[in-house]
């Protein structure tokens, strides 16, 4: 397990910090867990109470019936002793005369006898009844209608599992993509907005520049400064387990509602049919995921650490990198890249565009195979550009500086992973 799973990703000394990715992921299968539990559950209740309730009260044909006979049937659960009414009747269904032991289905087992006796009194043997039967069962046939309230409160259990299942799955699938550091900007940014007195937040020294996070945010275990990820992998795998859990679970709802009318002896062959496309969007989800969940195992963490942060126009830099997972790589690059967006309104459609302006390359190496418990680590040194852009954001406009790692394991699709960076303009004192 430990070859494929990194249960720990940073170490501080003698301290192991664990995965935060293996961590959300634990809390999304919790999640999904309660969802999945939520939807069997109340899946169950309605095939059980609900719908039979529903039937009898509205999809069930009236005619007469003559009581033959009268009783009340005993049985024996887990050492308890249950008494059930029933009753043995003749009636006509399209020319046809039944005559049937009808177990009440709108009674339910007691321990006391005396009450099966009492319902069962409110008969008489020889006397016509109204009843209510079937149309897609003529042999199940009530005698008295009505709806079992009490039990249908037992709906809030389930659908409060999938209620808090289905949020919990969305708000991790919101946490996944953003790094504890952004996280932690967050706070900061709303604790400053929620303050109605005292002085005010402090202002960039340059208009447009993105603050840049304290050093003592991430530090890192060789260089000075660990970079947050920004992972599309992760994304994918936060996606496809939330959509695999979602989709099935609601699926798994009417596909026990189909199997209970089969086993009622009226199979539906156009939901059937109708169901079929669903299910299979479901198997594929369940492919899908199992894909992103074991490209995150087998492609390790990444790591990249830089010497100073942010950076400057001009300056020189060391930057170090760290690729975890045992593997036979077929290339591993690192790219410094700068990229341009744009956001327009073109008529009232409001369009986004990104252009890479600036890229270089700072390290690559090919065909080799990463065989290592520390996995593969190098060092390299880079200058950025001093006619370069510095770091913009505006709500309009944005230049974004990136180091890119872009790696293709034999076997595996490629992948990519982005470490955003703050640059400040050249010859500049660092006010920030």
């Amino acid at each position: 397990m430990a070859r494929w799973f990194r249960f720990y990703e940073k170490k501080r000394g003698h301290r192991r910090t664990g995965s935060p990715v293996l961590g959300m992921l634990g809390e999304l299968c919790f999640h999904g867990a309660v969802f999945f539990l939520g939807c069997l559950g109340l899946a169950l209740i309605l095939v059980s109470v609900v719908i039979p309730d529903w039937r009898q009260n509205r999809e069930f044909i009236q005619t007469d019936c003559t009581v033959l006979d009268t009783g009340v049937a005993k049985t024996e659960k887990n050492g308890v002793v249950l008494y059930r009414p029933v009753l043995r009747i003749r009636y006509q269904v399209a020319g046809e005369t039944k005559v049937i032991a009808a177990h009440e289905p709108s009674s339910r087992y007691t321990e006391d006898p005396k009450q099966a006796e009492a319902w069962v009194q409110a008969f008489v043997p020889g006397q016509k009844y109204p009843c209510w039967y079937d149309p897609a069962n003529p042999d199940r046939v009530v005698l008295v209608r009505g709806y079992h309230w009490g039990y249908w409160f037992f709906l809030l259990v389930p659908a409060a599992l999938v209620g808090v299942g289905g949020a919990g799955l969305i708000y991790g699938l919101i946490r996944w993509g953003t790094s504890a550091e952004r996280r932690a900007v967050w706070t900061q940014q709303a604790q400053a907005l929620s303050r109605s007195e005292g002085p005010s937040a402090p202002v960039s020294a340059w208009p447009g520049i993105p603050l840049a996070p304290e050093p003592n945010e991430s530090p890192g275990t060789t260089l000075a400064y660990r970079l947050p990820m920004v992972s599309q992998r992760g994304w994918a795998l936060a996606a496809s387990f939330v959509f695999c859990v979602l989709w099935n679970g609601v699926v798994l709802i009417f596909v026990i509602l189909l199997v209970s009318r089969y086993l009622h002896g009226s199979p539906d062959w156009v939901g059937t049919a109708f169901l079929v496309p669903f299910g299979l969007i479901g198997g594929a989800s369940i492919y899908w995921f199992f894909r992103e969940f074991i490209l995150a195992a087998i492609i390790g963490p990444t790591i990249v650490e830089v010497s100073e942060h942010p950076l400057r126009a001009g300056g020189r830099y060391e930057l170090f990198l760290a690729q975890a997972g045992r593997l036979k790589m077929k290339f591993l690059e690192i790219l410094l890249v700068c990229e341009e967006e744009a956001i327009y309104r073109q008529g009232t459609t409001t369009r986004r565009e990104t252009v890479r302006v600036y890229e270089d390359r700072l390290f690559r190496q090919e065909d080799f195979r990463i065989a290592t418990a520390e996995g593969f680590q190098t060092h390299c040194r880079f200058t950025v550009p001093p006619t370069a852009m510095h770091s913009f954001l505006s709500p309009h406009n944005k230049v974004q500086w990136t180091i890119l790692v872009h790696g293709e394991a034999h076997g595996w699709p490629p992948y990519q992973r982005r470490f955003p960076l703050i640059i400040l303009p050249a010859n500049t004192e660092d006010r920030l």
